[in-house]
Protein backbone atom coordinates (compact mmCIF):
# COMPACT_ATOMS: atom_id res chain seq x y z
CA UNK A 1 0.00 0.00 0.00
CA UNK A 2 0.88 3.44 -0.74
CA UNK A 3 1.09 6.12 1.87
CA UNK A 4 -1.26 8.88 2.63
CA UNK A 5 -4.36 9.85 3.65
CA UNK A 6 -6.59 8.22 1.27
CA UNK A 7 -6.00 5.02 0.14
CA UNK A 8 -4.34 3.92 -2.76
CA UNK A 9 -5.36 0.09 -3.91
CA UNK A 10 -4.17 0.75 -7.45
CA UNK A 11 -1.86 -2.05 -7.34
CA UNK A 12 -4.63 -4.34 -7.06
CA UNK A 13 -7.54 -3.52 -9.52
CA UNK A 14 -7.88 -6.51 -12.25
CA UNK A 15 -10.79 -8.05 -12.74
CA UNK A 16 -9.75 -11.57 -11.77
CA UNK A 17 -7.11 -13.56 -9.31
CA UNK A 18 -5.48 -16.72 -8.75
CA UNK A 19 -4.29 -18.35 -6.16
CA UNK A 20 -0.78 -20.96 -5.49
CA UNK A 21 -2.36 -23.05 -2.55
CA UNK A 22 0.76 -22.08 -0.16
CA UNK A 23 2.99 -20.62 -2.72
CA UNK A 24 1.46 -16.92 -3.99
CA UNK A 25 -1.53 -15.04 -4.03
CA UNK A 26 -2.02 -12.25 -6.26
CA UNK A 27 -4.11 -10.19 -8.34
CA UNK A 28 -4.21 -11.65 -12.39
CA UNK A 29 -6.59 -12.53 -14.84
CA UNK A 30 -6.34 -16.44 -15.93
CA UNK A 31 -4.10 -18.38 -17.74
CA UNK A 32 -2.84 -21.88 -18.78
CA UNK A 33 -0.37 -22.97 -16.04
CA UNK A 34 2.86 -23.38 -16.87
CA UNK A 35 6.43 -23.78 -15.46
CA UNK A 36 10.07 -23.59 -16.33
CA UNK A 37 13.15 -25.34 -14.88
CA UNK A 38 16.13 -23.74 -14.24
CA UNK A 39 19.44 -23.60 -16.80
CA UNK A 40 22.69 -22.44 -14.97
CA UNK A 41 23.61 -19.00 -16.25
CA UNK A 42 24.43 -15.78 -14.77
CA UNK A 43 24.20 -12.30 -16.71
CA UNK A 44 24.70 -8.27 -15.79
CA UNK A 45 21.00 -6.99 -15.83
CA UNK A 46 21.24 -5.06 -12.83
CA UNK A 47 24.46 -3.22 -12.47
CA UNK A 48 26.66 -5.28 -10.03
CA UNK A 49 24.04 -7.99 -9.71
CA UNK A 50 23.43 -11.67 -11.23
CA UNK A 51 21.07 -12.73 -13.58
CA UNK A 52 19.65 -16.53 -14.03
CA UNK A 53 17.60 -17.30 -16.86
CA UNK A 54 15.42 -20.78 -17.45
CA UNK A 55 14.24 -23.17 -20.37
CA UNK A 56 10.86 -23.92 -20.48
CA UNK A 57 9.29 -27.20 -18.76
CA UNK A 58 5.47 -28.18 -19.59
CA UNK A 59 4.18 -28.78 -15.79
CA UNK A 60 4.24 -26.88 -12.46
CA UNK A 61 6.08 -28.97 -9.66
CA UNK A 62 4.55 -31.72 -8.54
CA UNK A 63 1.73 -31.21 -5.99
CA UNK A 64 1.38 -27.84 -6.49
CA UNK A 65 -2.62 -26.53 -6.24
CA UNK A 66 -3.90 -24.20 -8.59
CA UNK A 67 -7.40 -22.14 -7.63
CA UNK A 68 -9.37 -19.19 -9.13
CA UNK A 69 -10.24 -16.22 -6.69
CA UNK A 70 -12.41 -13.48 -7.02
CA UNK A 71 -11.93 -10.49 -4.87
CA UNK A 72 -8.23 -9.83 -5.08
CA UNK A 73 -6.50 -11.80 -2.40
CA UNK A 74 -3.41 -10.52 -0.75
CA UNK A 75 -1.96 -11.62 2.32
CA UNK A 76 -1.82 -15.66 3.13
CA UNK A 77 -1.30 -17.55 6.02
CA UNK A 78 -1.47 -21.26 6.93
CA UNK A 79 -3.43 -22.06 10.16
CA UNK A 80 -3.70 -25.74 11.36
CA UNK A 81 -2.32 -27.05 7.86
CA UNK A 82 -5.35 -24.94 6.51
CA UNK A 83 -4.77 -21.47 4.30
CA UNK A 84 -6.37 -18.00 5.25
CA UNK A 85 -6.19 -15.05 2.79
CA UNK A 86 -7.35 -11.32 2.61
CA UNK A 87 -9.71 -10.57 -0.44
CA UNK A 88 -8.66 -6.98 -0.69
CA UNK A 89 -11.20 -6.27 -3.16
CA UNK A 90 -14.50 -7.29 -1.24
CA UNK A 91 -13.37 -6.59 2.17
CA UNK A 92 -13.01 -10.27 3.45
CA UNK A 93 -10.89 -12.81 4.81
CA UNK A 94 -11.52 -16.33 3.71
CA UNK A 95 -10.96 -18.75 6.41
CA UNK A 96 -9.42 -22.50 6.14
CA UNK A 97 -12.84 -23.78 6.00
CA UNK A 98 -13.70 -21.49 3.12
CA UNK A 99 -15.83 -19.19 4.73
CA UNK A 100 -15.77 -15.61 3.74
CA UNK A 101 -16.22 -13.10 6.64
CA UNK A 102 -16.10 -9.23 6.37
CA UNK A 103 -13.74 -7.89 8.31
CA UNK A 104 -13.46 -4.16 6.56
CA UNK A 105 -11.93 -2.01 3.91
CA UNK A 106 -8.98 -3.31 2.61
CA UNK A 107 -7.16 -6.40 4.75
CA UNK A 108 -4.23 -6.84 3.64
CA UNK A 109 -2.18 -9.33 5.96
CA UNK A 110 -2.77 -12.22 8.07
CA UNK A 111 -1.13 -14.09 10.94
CA UNK A 112 -1.69 -16.73 13.09
CA UNK A 113 -3.22 -16.26 16.54
CA UNK A 114 -2.72 -18.81 19.80
CA UNK A 115 -5.91 -20.64 19.38
CA UNK A 116 -6.22 -21.25 15.32
CA UNK A 117 -7.79 -18.30 14.21
CA UNK A 118 -5.80 -14.67 12.68
CA UNK A 119 -5.21 -11.18 13.06
CA UNK A 120 -5.96 -9.66 10.48
CA UNK A 121 -4.44 -5.62 9.11
CA UNK A 122 -7.37 -3.60 7.48
CA UNK A 123 -5.46 -0.87 6.22
CA UNK A 124 -8.32 1.04 5.00
CA UNK A 125 -9.77 1.00 8.30
CA UNK A 126 -6.38 1.96 10.27
CA UNK A 127 -6.99 -1.59 12.47
CA UNK A 128 -6.39 -4.69 13.44
CA UNK A 129 -9.12 -7.62 13.22
CA UNK A 130 -8.74 -10.87 15.69
CA UNK A 131 -10.96 -13.64 13.82
CA UNK A 132 -11.39 -16.80 15.75
CA UNK A 133 -10.65 -20.49 14.48
CA UNK A 134 -14.17 -20.68 12.76
CA UNK A 135 -13.74 -16.84 11.54
CA UNK A 136 -16.19 -14.69 13.81
CA UNK A 137 -14.87 -11.09 14.97
CA UNK A 138 -13.65 -11.35 18.35
CA UNK A 139 -12.19 -7.79 18.65
CA UNK A 140 -10.86 -4.82 16.33
CA UNK A 141 -7.90 -2.57 17.51
CA UNK A 142 -7.51 0.71 16.07
CA UNK A 143 -3.86 1.78 15.59
CA UNK A 144 -3.22 4.67 17.39
CA UNK A 145 -3.04 8.10 15.51
CA UNK A 146 -4.66 7.17 12.33
CA UNK A 147 -2.24 4.52 11.64
CA UNK A 148 -1.61 2.14 8.56
CA UNK A 149 -1.44 -1.49 9.31
CA UNK A 150 0.52 -3.29 6.52
CA UNK A 151 2.89 -6.34 7.27
CA UNK A 152 1.62 -8.06 10.90
CA UNK A 153 3.32 -11.05 12.22
CA UNK A 154 2.70 -13.17 15.74
CA UNK A 155 4.80 -15.24 18.20
CA UNK A 156 3.12 -16.59 21.75
CA UNK A 157 4.24 -13.21 23.63
CA UNK A 158 4.01 -10.59 21.37
CA UNK A 159 1.74 -8.95 18.01
CA UNK A 160 3.45 -6.80 15.36
CA UNK A 161 2.45 -4.76 12.86
CA UNK A 162 3.94 -2.14 10.79
CA UNK A 163 2.38 1.33 10.69
CA UNK A 164 3.19 2.20 7.63
CA UNK A 165 2.06 5.78 7.69
CA UNK A 166 3.88 6.59 10.90
CA UNK A 167 6.96 4.59 9.61
CA UNK A 168 7.15 3.19 12.90
CA UNK A 169 7.32 -0.84 13.80
CA UNK A 170 4.80 -1.44 16.44
CA UNK A 171 4.83 -4.05 19.38
CA UNK A 172 0.83 -5.23 20.62
CA UNK A 173 -0.36 -7.93 23.69
CA UNK A 174 -1.50 -10.50 21.54
CA UNK A 175 -4.36 -11.55 23.00
CA UNK A 176 -6.14 -7.69 23.97
CA UNK A 177 -3.82 -5.92 21.16
CA UNK A 178 -2.94 -3.14 23.77
CA UNK A 179 -0.16 -1.40 22.05
CA UNK A 180 3.16 -2.12 24.10
CA UNK A 181 5.66 -0.33 21.98
CA UNK A 182 6.95 1.66 19.14
CA UNK A 183 10.29 1.58 16.95
CA UNK A 184 10.70 4.08 14.37
CA UNK A 185 11.63 2.01 10.91
CA UNK A 186 12.95 3.38 7.57
CA UNK A 187 10.51 5.28 5.36
CA UNK A 188 7.39 3.33 4.26
CA UNK A 189 7.71 -0.04 6.16
CA UNK A 190 5.85 -2.58 4.13
CA UNK A 191 6.71 -6.27 5.54
CA UNK A 192 8.42 -7.97 8.27
CA UNK A 193 9.40 -11.37 9.31
CA UNK A 194 10.40 -13.20 12.92
CA UNK A 195 14.00 -14.15 13.78
CA UNK A 196 15.15 -16.03 16.88
CA UNK A 197 15.99 -12.58 18.58
CA UNK A 198 14.81 -9.92 15.93
CA UNK A 199 11.98 -8.60 13.66
CA UNK A 200 13.19 -7.73 10.55
CA UNK A 201 11.44 -4.61 8.95
CA UNK A 202 11.95 -3.70 4.79
CA UNK A 203 11.21 -0.22 4.30
CA UNK A 204 9.99 0.51 0.26
CA UNK A 205 10.59 3.96 -0.07
CA UNK A 206 14.14 4.34 1.38
CA UNK A 207 15.36 0.85 0.64
CA UNK A 208 15.91 0.44 4.52
CA UNK A 209 15.94 -2.94 6.24
CA UNK A 210 15.75 -2.78 9.82
CA UNK A 211 16.50 -5.30 12.62
CA UNK A 212 14.54 -4.75 16.05
CA UNK A 213 14.92 -6.63 19.30
CA UNK A 214 12.21 -8.44 20.29
CA UNK A 215 12.54 -8.26 23.78
CA UNK A 216 14.27 -4.69 24.10
CA UNK A 217 12.51 -2.52 20.45
CA UNK A 218 16.03 -1.23 20.01
CA UNK A 219 16.71 -0.80 16.50
CA UNK A 220 19.70 -2.20 15.25
CA UNK A 221 21.68 -2.60 12.90
CA UNK A 222 19.46 -0.99 9.96
CA UNK A 223 20.96 -0.20 6.44
CA UNK A 224 19.48 2.31 4.05
CA UNK A 225 19.79 2.01 0.09
CA UNK A 226 19.59 -1.95 0.57
CA UNK A 227 18.36 -1.81 -2.66
CA UNK A 228 15.71 0.05 -4.61
CA UNK A 229 11.79 -1.07 -3.12
CA UNK A 230 12.28 -3.84 -0.47
CA UNK A 231 8.88 -5.80 0.32
CA UNK A 232 9.06 -9.44 0.92
CA UNK A 233 11.89 -10.30 4.11
CA UNK A 234 12.64 -14.05 5.60
CA UNK A 235 14.95 -15.44 7.68
CA UNK A 236 16.66 -19.10 6.29
CA UNK A 237 20.26 -20.33 7.00
CA UNK A 238 21.80 -17.67 8.98
CA UNK A 239 20.77 -14.57 6.12
CA UNK A 240 18.31 -12.12 5.94
CA UNK A 241 16.42 -12.61 2.17
CA UNK A 242 14.57 -9.68 0.56
CA UNK A 243 12.82 -8.84 -2.24
CA UNK A 244 13.53 -5.63 -4.50
CA UNK A 245 10.63 -5.07 -6.68
CA UNK A 246 11.83 -2.14 -8.03
CA UNK A 247 15.19 -3.18 -8.59
CA UNK A 248 13.70 -6.94 -9.96
CA UNK A 249 16.33 -8.74 -7.30
CA UNK A 250 16.42 -11.23 -4.48
CA UNK A 251 19.23 -10.27 -2.14
CA UNK A 252 20.76 -11.92 1.05
CA UNK A 253 22.15 -9.87 3.31
CA UNK A 254 24.10 -11.45 5.98
CA UNK A 255 22.48 -10.54 9.51
CA UNK A 256 25.59 -8.65 11.44
CA UNK A 257 26.28 -5.52 9.05
CA UNK A 258 23.32 -6.10 6.75
CA UNK A 259 26.54 -6.75 3.96
CA UNK A 260 24.99 -8.43 0.49
CA UNK A 261 25.52 -12.18 0.43
CA UNK A 262 24.20 -12.90 -2.84
CA UNK A 263 21.93 -11.70 -5.53
CA UNK A 264 19.69 -13.16 -7.83
CA UNK A 265 17.47 -11.78 -10.76
CA UNK A 266 13.63 -11.75 -10.69
CA UNK A 267 11.85 -9.53 -12.32
CA UNK A 268 9.19 -7.71 -9.97
CA UNK A 269 10.40 -9.70 -6.97
CA UNK A 270 7.95 -9.11 -4.35
CA UNK A 271 7.53 -11.73 -1.98
CA UNK A 272 9.71 -14.60 -0.03
CA UNK A 273 9.37 -17.47 2.37
CA UNK A 274 11.23 -20.17 3.73
CA UNK A 275 10.66 -23.89 4.27
CA UNK A 276 13.69 -26.37 5.22
CA UNK A 277 16.74 -25.63 3.20
CA UNK A 278 14.73 -23.70 0.22
CA UNK A 279 13.74 -19.95 -0.04
CA UNK A 280 10.72 -19.33 -2.33
CA UNK A 281 10.50 -16.12 -4.45
CA UNK A 282 7.67 -14.35 -5.84
CA UNK A 283 7.67 -12.02 -8.62
CA UNK A 284 5.17 -10.07 -10.02
CA UNK A 285 5.62 -10.41 -13.98
CA UNK A 286 4.40 -14.40 -14.91
CA UNK A 287 3.88 -14.66 -12.19
CA UNK A 288 7.10 -16.55 -11.20
CA UNK A 289 7.93 -18.16 -8.28
CA UNK A 290 12.18 -19.40 -8.07
CA UNK A 291 12.78 -22.26 -5.41
CA UNK A 292 16.57 -21.02 -4.24
CA UNK A 293 19.09 -23.47 -1.81
CA UNK A 294 18.97 -21.46 1.21
CA UNK A 295 22.92 -22.53 1.66
CA UNK A 296 24.40 -22.64 -2.24
CA UNK A 297 22.28 -19.36 -3.05
CA UNK A 298 21.02 -21.53 -5.99
CA UNK A 299 18.18 -21.27 -8.25
CA UNK A 300 17.00 -24.82 -8.39
CA UNK A 301 13.94 -24.41 -9.93
CA UNK A 302 11.70 -21.32 -11.74
CA UNK A 303 7.86 -21.57 -12.19
CA UNK A 304 6.02 -19.77 -14.03
CA UNK A 305 1.60 -19.70 -14.01
CA UNK A 306 1.71 -18.19 -17.58
CA UNK A 307 -1.41 -15.76 -16.60
CA UNK A 308 -1.92 -12.94 -19.61
CA UNK A 309 -1.11 -10.30 -16.78
CA UNK A 310 1.10 -9.62 -14.15
CA UNK A 311 0.14 -10.19 -10.66
CA UNK A 312 -0.85 -6.87 -8.50
CA UNK A 313 0.85 -8.30 -5.22
CA UNK A 314 2.43 -11.93 -4.42
CA UNK A 315 2.44 -13.33 -1.12
CA UNK A 316 3.87 -16.63 0.43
Amino acid sequence: MRRGDSVDVSPWRPAACAFVMLLLSACARTGPPASSSLTASSSSSTAGRASVTASPSPTLPEGTRVEEESGEPIGVTSIDGRTWFGLNGTGEVRTGAGAKVAVGSHPLRLTAAADGGAWVSVFGDSELVRLSATGAVLRRVPLSGGGRPEGVVGSVSDLWVVDERADDLVRLDPDTGAERQRTRVGSGPRLLTLGASKVWVTAYDDGTVTAVDRTSGAAGPSRKGVCRGPQGVVVARGLVWVACTVEHVVVALEPTGLAEVASLQLRDADAVAATGDHVFAVGQSGPVVLTIDASTHAVVRRSTLGMHQAVGDGNV
